[in-house]
């Protein structure tokens, strides 16, 4: 179950021996559509593969009726393939059903809350982040010399003194590969009811497998989960690959722009901003 405080917001039954499949699989999921969107149904997909995981499972299958398609790209993004077979639906043989699988032989992951103890690896985690993604927009001489040690002093007071801050962690095996930080918005014109993306990192070789995808989902939904109505981020202007990143989850630049002094550089940022409602 997937609990919001002390209500559910979501459910999913598994099955370690399932009579109309090759292996463990998972014959029911329902999420509150109010929470769709929010990490749920990753959440919910994650903790049955690693309870198959705990009894010696490598696959999980689970049949998806092959009209719906948001579950069979949910599905999809958590790492399920069509097997290529299908059925008719039991109550409504018109319709088909198709298989699918998820192989479980790679890392686990795992999204949680960081904490203080969590700063150095943030930082460490920023900087290769920061020399893959402004490579070519920043100096090198500016990108090889960022100090870790600034950075997880940063962090490790990041949440002092203000209860809405928070830092999202995603870990396989055990092994930090992505942060978001998440809070009220900075800016001086902004609402109480805005929220900002502080930021948002995956370790390089990772850019593109939906992991940034997942972890931005779920620090978005968290803004929302606090009550804020809106949101907003500053990205630096000449990232193209980060205006797409945003761009395909729904935020546009509304017209914000500043100059931010970062050491020996101010590159130009502009803001994304959108509604949570």
């Amino acid at each position: 179950m997937a609990l919001d405080e002390d209500r559910w917001v979501g459910i999913a039954t598994a099955l370690a021996h399932a009579p109309d499949q090759p292996g463990p699989a998972l014959v029911g999921m329902f999420v509150d559509p109010a929470q769709r969107g929010r990490g749920v149904v990753d959440a919910l997909l994650d903790a049955v593969a690693g309870w198959v995981r705990e009894h010696g499972g490598r696959q999980l299958y689970l049949w998806a009726t092959s009209t719906n398609t948001p579950a069979i790209r949910a599905y999809t993004r958590c790492g399920f393939q069509p097997t290529g077979d299908s059925r008719p639906l039991a109550h409504t043989p018109s319709l088909s059903e198709i298989r699918m699988l998820r192989e479980l032989t790679g890392p686990v992951t795992a999204l949680r809350a960081g904490t203080a103890a969590d700063a150095r690896r943030i930082a460490e985690l920023q900087v290769r982040a920061w020399r893959a993604a402004y490579r070519g927009i920043l100096p090198d001489t500016h990108l090889w010399g960022l100090p870790v040690e600034i950075r997880e002093r940063q962090w490790r007071q990041w949440t002092d003194g203000h209860p809405l801050r928070q830092v999202w962690l995603v870990e396989r095996d055990g092994v930090l590969v992505g942060f978001a930080a998440t809070g009220p918005s900075r800016d001086d014109d902004a609402s109480p009811a805005t929220g900002e993306v502080y930021a948002i990192y995956v370790e390089p070789e990772l850019i593109g497998t939906g992991l940034g995808r997942r972890l931005f989902t779920h620090a978005v939904g968290s803004l929302r989960g606090q009550g804020f109505t809106s949101a907003m981020l500053w990205m630096i202007e000449g990232n193209a690959r980060a205006r797409r990143f945003y761009e395909a989850a729904g935020w546009r630049a509304d017209g914000g722009r500043k100059v931010e002094r970062w050491g020996d550089v101010e590159p130009v940022e502009v803001r994304y901003a959108r509604e949570l409602s």
